[in-house]
């Protein structure tokens, strides 16, 4: 496959399915809990879209990479059950175990293989087996936690009637992670990989671009198990289970970068500065990160 078709199949093909159901979807849903629905929707759908474009659908899954549709659409489903726990904060407690239960089905079925492989050598013993579940787990769910505080951050902002284009600096952040994300995987010796995370990067971008434009439209918190999943997988388990991205490169993407959002700054800040403060605050641990990908991937073909 030439580059010109990559590029159509694998960047504005998810681009412009992510930004056509985004733009069209919320005029079309009537009530309000609806409308937050549109941004996952437009996300999952548009990635759908792109994966299709330059990878061929396999049933059942197998691979890693052939699993990620399948995790697109059990992340909006998700999505959609959590819309009963929106505004019942006592039972918040119960969302997150929905959360992990089903992570741990997906990661279970994923490493099936080196958890019942005939062959010593291959299969994981207990340790490693209680190790490479609870790694990705507490990280993968770090990063939800950090996500979901930012999406419910900009939810009060909104329900206070503070509506402006400040809700796009997190989707620009997002997209600045998985841009990196990318850049660091393909370092780490694993093109599709990064090309699959540029096909999310391109759905994401759509909504960016969106949010920039209308201040109406911008990303809730029924987002959140799409962007958390699907991101966290394509970097901490593809990165580091099905390449050689080094750990500490994965914490500094998914914990650390979105982490800077949190840091509190004035509130008199206008929009163009508190943006650029936001994107250089990010760009340092996303910079190291990469840095050091490369800095990995130097010693290990040297």
């Amino acid at each position: 496959m030439d580059i010109v078709t990559v590029g159509l199949k694998g960047v504005l093909l998810p681009a412009v399915v992510s930004g056509i159901i985004f733009l069209l979807l919320r005029p079309l849903l009537k009530s309000t809990v609806l409308k937050s629905t549109a941004a996952a929707i437009a996300l999952a759908a548009g990635f759908i879209a792109g994966y299709l474009g330059v990878q061929t659908y396999t049933y059942p899954p197998v691979s890693f990479t052939q699993w990620l549709p399948h995790v697109a659409v059990a992340t909006f489903l998700l999505a959609l059950v959590e819309l009963i726990w929106a505004n019942k904060t006592k039972l918040s407690w119960l969302k997150w175990i929905v959360r992990l239960g089903l992570f741990c089905l997906f990661l279970w079925r994923l490493f099936l293989n080196r958890l019942t492989h005939p062959s010593e050598r291959v299969r994981w013993s207990t340790n490693e087996a209680f190790i490479n579940f609870l790694v990705p787990i507490l990280v993968i769910f770090a990063f939800w936690l950090i996500l979901d505080l930012l999406l419910k951050r900009q939810e009060r902002l909104a329900a206070e009637g503070i509506i402006n284009r400040k809700h796009a600096i997190l989707p620009t952040v997002l997209v600045l992670l998985t841009t990196f994300s990318a850049i660091a995987i393909v370092l780490s010796a694993s093109g599709i990989i990064a090309q699959l995370l540029g096909v999310f990067t391109a759905a994401l971008g759509a909504v960016m671009v969106l949010c920039w434009f209308n201040p109406v439209h911008r990303m809730t918190t029924v987002v959140s198990p799409v962007v958390a999943v699907m991101v966290g997988s394509m970097v901490w388990l593809g990165g580091y289970f099905f390449a050689s991205l080094p750990w500490y490169s994965g914490l500094l993407l998914l914990i650390v970068a979105p982490a800077t959002l949190l840091i509190p700054l004035s509130k008199d800040m206008k929009l163009i500065p508190e943006t650029i403060t936001r994107i250089v605050i990010a760009l340092v641990p996303l910079g190291a990160a990469t840095a050091l990908a490369y800095a990995a991937s130097l010693s290990r073909y040297s």
